[in-house]
């Protein structure tokens, strides 16, 4: 049981990291995943071939900020279940 608990624990300590890494490049600089968010919104190809304008790299990135902010919220609800998580079993960091 312990060994399925340790990966469990662990899995949910480097889920938390990269949801906090995906999060914080979206709030600070979402024009480095721009496409990626274009591959969401069905702009790859003209993104692909440099053909994006200008107002649509801004609503993209706009779009990043928004979902940064939205996957915030995530990530406090996933801390808060990670460390509920680190309690239950005792184990300090």
């Amino acid at each position: 049981m312990s060994e399925y608990f340790g990966t469990l624990l662990l899995l949910t300590v480097l889920g938390n990291f990269l949801l906090a890494l995906v999060t914080f490049v979206l709030l600070g600089k979402p024009s480095s995943i721009e496409g990626l968010l274009a591959r969401l919104t069905g702009d790859h190809c003209d993104w692909h071939n440099g053909k994006l304008s200008e107002t649509d790299k801004l609503r993209l990135r706009h779009l990043g900020f928004r979902l940064g902010r939205i996957l915030l919220v995530v990530l406090f609800f996933w801390s808060f279940c990670t460390g509920m998580l680190l309690k239950w079993q005792n184990v300090l960091l």
